[in-house]
């Protein structure tokens, strides 16, 4: 389950990603659900995807906000200059809603927020999905 949560959120790990609401859980359950999603995937780094891009780690940040720290192979700022960020969130946004396996993540209403640097740690840019971006 862990490896299947983590491949499913690499798949949009270009873009970044967020979850959506649960009006049930309270602020101590959702706080128990982020630190088991951040010490789960960090028990797993660094994740190498090829040879372009790897998840350094994970940190819970206030706010039920996930920092995923990754790293592009091979990239520069000017390079990362053309991205079309709200493009960037759509997909994620898309992505998100269409996996079942991110169900809990969206009852908790995690957000996520992607940091991307270069193999020098220069960065490149970030993006944040709120729970907002699901409704």
């Amino acid at each position: 389950m862990k490896k299947s949560l983590l491949i499913a959120i690499i798949s949009f790990m270009l873009v970044g990603f967020t979850s959506c609401g649960n009006e049930g859980a309270n602020e101590k359950e959702r706080q128990e659900f982020l630190n088991t999603i951040v010490t789960q995937t960090n028990n797993l780094c660094p994740l190498e995807f090829g040879n372009w891009m790897s998840i350094v780690k994970v940190e819970a940040l206030p706010g039920y906000k996930a920092k995923v720290h990754c790293v592009l192979y091979n990239m520069t700022p000017e390079l990362c200059a053309s991205i079309d960020m709200d493009q960037a969130k759509a997909g994620a946004t898309a992505g998100i809603k269409s996996d079942p396996v991110f169900e809990q993540i969206k009852k908790n209403q995690i957000s996520y927020l992607y940091e991307y640097r270069n193999e020098n740690g220069e960065f490149l840019y970030d993006v944040l999905v709120t729970p907002e971006d699901y409704k």
